[in-house]
């Protein structure tokens, strides 16, 4: 529960802290609503305790995709070597989990 409190704040926190983007981007509002929307329900809901795991591994990725928008917006551009470590970190982190974490956990 801590560590879906955690994750929630940190949602609500980005989409305060992007806010230009949600009318320029309507994935990333939609993304990030079903975000809240997961978070809150896991709160409230009793006895689901078993796939927070999962749900919060998929949450690596997305802290590292909020990173490079938050680089963007502030002007990084795409060649600079930190906005290419954080481009690397998402790549890695979302194949990691996405074909090997969840399936593992499925099973």
């Amino acid at each position: 529960e801590p560590m879906a409190a955690f994750s929630l704040g940190y949602t609500a926190y980005s989409l305060l802290a992007l806010r230009t983007q949600l009318a320029s981007d309507p994935m990333f509002t939609l993304n990030e609503v079903a975000n809240l929307v997961k978070l809150v329900s896991c709160l409230a809901s009793r006895g689901v305790a078993w796939i927070l795991p999962a749900l919060m591994s998929t949450e690596i990725p997305q802290a590292c995709l909020n990173i490079l928008r938050m680089m963007a917006e502030l002007g990084a551009e795409p060649s600079d070597l930190t906005f290419r470590i954080m481009l690397g970190a998402f790549t890695t982190s979302f194949a990691a989990i996405k074909g090997g974490v969840l399936p593992a956990t499925l099973f």
